[in-house]
This record gives structure tokens, sequence and C-alpha cells, in this order.
């Protein structure tokens, strides 16, 4: 079964016409920029995220890069001789430019680069034999054939996300390149943590002291559960293999199914997360039941 799962994407938004028309002289501007047209530019960012962009949706999101491309009349392109694929001991890295340019004029108005590997840790922990930390083999269920096409875009993305960056400085809205520090993929939070504390027996009869359904999950209606993606990692611990999100809020949701973990691991630091969660007897726990394909199909 292919690795590559489509990534949930957020509902368009529409950019509201007042801001176009005055992106249009600001956009022109791009010629001789003023100080007067630089503030106004700085104030139309601000004016587009207040009116247009939600937080865990918009915020350091393709989708917000997207609607700056739409207020300002810019279109990303990706030139073929700037794209650079490399393979190393069967693994694959894309490098890729990306250009904007004013769609009005054909004005080349900035470019960014991006890169994606398979040997990056969400990838290569799942294509190559391993041990746990208890010395079990793990034998790898995927090739780095399986996550291609997904590596190609995340490059393309990133070098969407720069070129939007380097074009507009909308440095205040997206956070650039979190996903070249490897720490945001290590099994342990590299803030340390007070040692946990036992949880109170609860009382008989009560929902804490009902077992978990065979899932390992406690019972509970699913809720729909939003946030920002901090980082995701599997981990394996006794023999079964964990699938890992942190939301920015502190949040962490899991899964042990297969299906559900490989989407899960195809979530970006920085990206909005939509998906449907049942509640942990943990505080800031909770167990992954299924997408918000909803939001992906509107």
């Amino acid at each position: 079964m292919s690795a590559d799962v489509e990534t949930v994407e957020t509902a368009p938004v529409e950019v509201p016409e007042d801001l176009q028309e005055r992106a249009v002289g600001v956009v022109v501007a791009y010629e001789a920029v003023t100080i007067d047209s630089l503030i106004e530019r700085v104030n139309l960012l601000k004016e587009l995220m207040k009116r247009c962009m939600v937080e865990g949706q918009h915020h350091g999101t393709v989708p917000g890069a997207e609607l700056i491309c739409t207020l300002f009349q810019l279109g990303p392109r990706y030139p073929k001789h700037s794209m650079l694929i490399e393979r190393d001991n069967g693994h694959f890295l894309f490098t890729l430019t990306c250009e904007l340019f004013h769609i009005p004029t054909g004005r080349v108005v900035g470019e960014g680069v991006g890169a994606g590997s398979t040997m990056e840790y969400r990838y290569r922990i799942q294509t190559e034999d391993r041990y746990s930390d208890h010395g079990q083999p793990i034998k790898a269920k995927y090739t780095p054939f399986d996550f291609y096409n997904t590596v190609l875009k995340m490059a393309k993305k990133r070098s969407f996300v720069d070129a939007v960056l380097t074009a507009s400085g909308a440095s205040e809205i997206f956070t650039a390149d979190t996903e070249d520090n490897p720490e945001l993929y290590a099994d342990q939070d590299k803030h340390p943590h007070p040692a946990r504390q036992s949880l109170p027996k609860p009382p008989p009869g009560s929902p804490r002291a009902k077992k978990a359904n065979g899932n390992g999950q406690a019972k509970g209606k699913p809720e729909l559960v939003t946030g920002v993606v901090e980082k995701v990692w599997p981990n394996d611990y006794q023999g079964t293999r964990y699938f890992m999100l942190k939301l920015q809020d502190r949040r962490q949701i899991q899964t042990k199914d297969p299906e559900l973990g490989a989407t899960l691991l195809q979530c970006e630091p920085g990206e909005g997360f939509r998906a449907f969660c049942s509640p942990s007897p943990k505080p800031g726990k909770l167990y992954l039941v299924s997408f918000d394909t909803a939001a992906a199909q509107a």
C-alpha cells in the first residue's frame, strides 16, 4: 500500500474586493517602493490576517500563502531547469525553486527555495530496518519509493512558502524552515518537564474507572480537534508502534492504527490540524479517530 496519503486542506477563503483594489497600487509600486507604499503593504497584510485568516488554519500554512498571492495577484511557477533530484543509498532528495510573478504584468517579483528528502526522520524511520529501545528488531514497512511523491510535494510547498515570504515580507505570519530542526521529530520534547505525578485512583463507577476499548482508547464521543502542529514522530514501545502528534497548545494526539499513522506523519510543523479525537483520562492527551475529510472536500 502506498504511503503517499493526501493531507487535509482547509476550505478556500475569498479575499475581500476592497483589499484587492488597494493591493493593485501596492504591487505596481514594486518598480520603485516608497516608504508610504511599504507601510501600506504591511497594513494590507495585517488586515488580511485580521479579516480572512483563521488561527490554526491559515497562519504559517500554504492556504495562508495562497491568500497573500490572491491579494497581490501573484502566481507561482517552478522552472524545470532549477529542479534538482539526487539519489543517495536509495533515498531521494528534491530541491525546487518557486518563482512568484505579478499576473497582470508577468514580472517576477520574488523566488524561494525548498527541499524534501526521504532521509528526513519521519520517512527514514519507516524505510529502514532498525531496533527498538528494548533491542527488538523492527522490519521496515515501506521503501523510499512509497514517499517519492509525498517528499516532492513537500519540497514544492516549502519553496512556495519561502517565495511568498520573500516577495511579501510576511515574516510575522509565517515561520520559515522550522522543519529544518531535527529536534522537532525526536521522541522527546527538547523542553524538560517535571516528573509525572501518579493520578489519584478514581472512585468505583466513575467514567475514569471504566476500561478502555480494544484499541487502547478511552470511551467517549469523538470531538473535532483543531490547532497548529508543533511536531510529529513515531514511537516504538514494547513492540508496538505509536504515531504521535503534538499541537502548539501542548495537547498530544496519538494512534496505533497504521493507516491513520501514515497520514498523521505527513503533517508539517506550522500546518493547521483538524481531526476527530476521543478523550483520554490524562489531561491534554487525545486518541485519533479520523481526519476531518469534510473540510478537505469543502
